[in-house]
């Protein structure tokens, strides 16, 4: 066998080598992204399932207050609770496009 074509053999087991590792690395990282965005996304369930709780909660429990307030203090329980839901999905948003970039 020539030598030419013996360099250019070791040379391209070589650059294989290189390239399975490099491909080895890429999808260990990738698994670990994955599995952080997991957690992530169990988090924000977590905390959008207990901020609708707490406002479905207000609302079928109202209390002596809420009722002496002629109902306003409901609403105005209803609608943080609710903005805070909205606070969540924004800030779940942002979190999914500042990893996706």
């Amino acid at each position: 066998m020539p030598t030419w074509l013996t360099t250019i053999f070791s040379v391209v087991i070589i650059l294989g080598i290189f390239a399975w590792i490099g491909l080895s690395i890429y999808q260990k990282n990738k698994q670990i992204q994955g599995k952080k965005k997991e957690i992530e996304r169990k988090e924000d369930k977590k905390m959008l399932g207990m901020y609708l709780t707490t406002a479905v909660n207000f609302l079928t429990s109202p209390t002596p207050k809420t009722m002496s307030d002629s109902m306003s203090g409901t609403w105005t329980g209803l609608s943080s609770a609710l903005w805070k839901v909205k606070e969540t999905y924004s800030q779940a948003y942002h979190k999914h496009i500042i990893l996706i970039i």
